[in-house]
């Protein structure tokens, strides 16, 4: 039988969950300012482009100007 977790522990999950879902928004902005298209992020995380832009405000994100290196 499966042990029962303690609602302590459903709450760390939780956190968990929503730190590594604010993460992937975070990097998901990141590649969008560098030049990534939704169509590319939805590639790379096998979901339809749209559901990028339900995520994330895509039009408003700002491709950045400047280059690395």
């Amino acid at each position: 039988m499966a042990r029962k977790s303690s609602s302590k522990e459903d709450d760390m999950d939780s956190e968990t969950l929503k730190e590594v879902q604010d993460l992937k928004r975070l990097v998901m902005v990141l590649l969008l300012k560098i030049g990534a298209t939704p169509d590319d992020l939805g590639y790379a995380l096998d979901v339809h482009p749209s559901r990028i832009s339900q995520l994330l405000p895509v039009r408003k994100i700002k491709k950045s100007s400047s280059k690395i290196g």
